[in-house]
């Protein structure tokens, strides 16, 4: 079965994007250098393909986003900036001479209702909980929004320039590579729903998330009779080992509060769908294709360059 269209409805929309290593080994695992440049190449994808970012965490075999944007094209500009560079960071750092990235990231609409898209929110900070990892969200050690979004502290990061370090390096002179390093902050803009909450109400709210979660994952343990794997156990996994089984369930096509929502989003793409393929229907016979507004268009061909003619 092929992929789903990327798809963002007119006008924009918050999409959870997920991305899984391959084979979901370990080779996110947590330290300071690695939660130092997800978070830097984050801010300096933001900075190039602006996009408003809600919420993020880097587990240990896969990142999850909660983003607004405008088109699906800009998602993907803003994707294969991030995903690419920290493919060739997360190498570096660990050695790792092979691809990072099972498969093309994953992105789910979330519809425009407040209930959709704070379970997303607390889907997102529930993840060391819910894997069995940590007993609380504050525990998880790997790169997080929570400290922005509890207004305890920036997210600061660093983006290493690597084409000018490149540049650099190729003359005879010693290169500082200090030069090269910056640091940058990375924004958090609230969901949609909360833009007119202010602040100090936005804090309250995902501490009592918080707290919520906690207390859940103290009733699950204790009913289960087992404990939480642990930060220090997270911290020495080896990166390039994998979970035994893996507990994925299938992907919604859209996340949603009620039936009204969801059935409204699918008769968007259904006609969406129509418009994208009649206009990859025209592109392939040749003619000038019109795609739908918001969509991630097919490549035009490049057609082979004619010969000069001698006689002109």
């Amino acid at each position: 079965m092929g992929r789903k269209l990327r798809f963002v409805p007119p006008g924009g929309a918050v999409v959870e994007v997920t991305t899984r290593t391959v084979q979901e080994r370990f080779l996110l695992r947590p330290d300071r250098q690695l939660n130092d440049i997800v978070i830097g190449l984050l801010a300096r994808a933001q900075k190039k393909y602006p996009v408003e970012i809600h919420a993020f965490v880097a587990m240990s075999n896969h990142i999850h986003l909660l983003l607004s944007v405008a088109t699906a094209r800009r998602l993907s500009r803003f994707m294969r900036h991030f995903n690419g560079n920290l493919s060739k960071e997360v190498g570096r750092m660990r050695g790792w001479s092979g691809q990072l990235w099972g498969r093309r990231y994953s992105s789910i609409v979330v519809s425009d209702e407040p209930e959709a898209q704070e379970s997303r929110l607390r889907y997102l900070l529930e993840q060391g909980t819910k894997e069995g990892l940590v007993d609380s969200p504050r525990r998880w050690p790997g790169a997080t929004a929570l400290p922005a979004l509890l207004g305890e502290a920036e997210l600061t990061g660093t983006w290493v320039d690597r084409t000018g370090l490149c540049r650099a390096s190729r003359g005879r002179k010693a290169v500082d590579a200090a030069r090269f390093r910056h640091k940058v902050t990375l924004i958090l803009t609230p969901l949609p729903c909360w833009k007119t909450v202010l602040p100090a109400d936005r804090c309250r709210r995902i501490r009592a998330m918080v707290e919520e979660i906690e207390a859940a994952t103290a009733d699950r343990h204790r009913k289960s009779r087992t404990q939480p794997l642990g930060k220090r156990a997270v911290l020495k996994a080896d990166p390039t080992d994998r979970p035994r089984e893996s507990a994925r369930s299938p992907r919604p096509a859209f996340h949603t509060a009620s039936v009204e929502a969801w059935l409204h989003l699918d008769e968007d793409y259904r006609s969406f769908a129509d418009l994208y393929h009649e206009a990859a229907g025209r592109l392939a016979r040749g003619k000038r294709p019109s795609f739908p507004p918001g969509c991630c268009p097919a490549a035009l061909p490049v057609l082979p360059r004619r010969p000069p003619d001698p006689r002109e």
